[in-house]
């Protein structure tokens, strides 16, 4: 007996396209709804992207992709001015790796 399990295939429809920036941002919006709770959880996200790859075609994915960072960048994440940053957010430390080297 094979170790691969066999997977029941989905039959498949044409993807749709997008054809306006309209359509992309109003997909975006979608698609941020769908994200939001995945935040943090890489497979999570995984799993909504690529219920999204299936739904449209290569190109209108990465069109409503790109207007997903452009509504998240431009339109939800908001600028603070630097007067109102709180003392040592800006800061980075990048995380140690010695607590996961082998002792």
């Amino acid at each position: 007996m094979s170790s691969h399990r066999s997977r029941r295939r989905r039959p498949r429809r044409p993807p749709a396209t997008v054809t306006t920036t309209g359509q992309a941002h109003e997909l975006a919006g979608d698609l941020l709804r769908e994200l939001a709770p995945a935040a943090g959880d890489p497979e999570a996200v995984r799993v909504v992207l690529l219920n999204w790859l299936d739904r449209l075609d290569a190109r209108a994915f990465a069109t409503v992709c790109m207007a997903t960072v452009f509504r998240t960048f431009g339109e939800c994440l908001t600028q603070t001015p630097t007067d109102r940053v709180p003392p040592g957010s800006t800061a980075y430390t990048a995380p140690s790796t010695k607590e996961h080297e082998p002792g």
